[in-house]
């Protein structure tokens, strides 16, 4: 008999969906994450799925800028 325990991590996650005006999940946009905080030079592109959902795991706790661009919108910083 085995036992799995798993230990906290210092590590969270960014998650989100990327929808147009009208609530509608947009698929291939481009979602980059860069830290604007400290001088750590973490910088991470994905791309959203089908729904648009975006996942960025295993991001330190920090204060970072979320920009989106995609064919069609205007790009947008947050």
């Amino acid at each position: 008999l085995s036992a799995v325990a798993f230990g906290q991590s210092t590590f969270g996650r960014i998650e989100g969906t990327v929808k147009d005006q009208n609530g509608a999940g947009i698929p291939n946009a481009t979602v980059t994450v860069e830290s604007t905080g400290a001088t750590t030079g973490f910088k991470r592109t994905v791309t959203a799925v089908g729904s648009g959902y975006v996942s960025l795991p295993n991001v330190s706790p920090g204060t970072y800028g979320v920009s989106v661009e995609v064919a069609g919108f205007s790009g947008t910083t947050r």
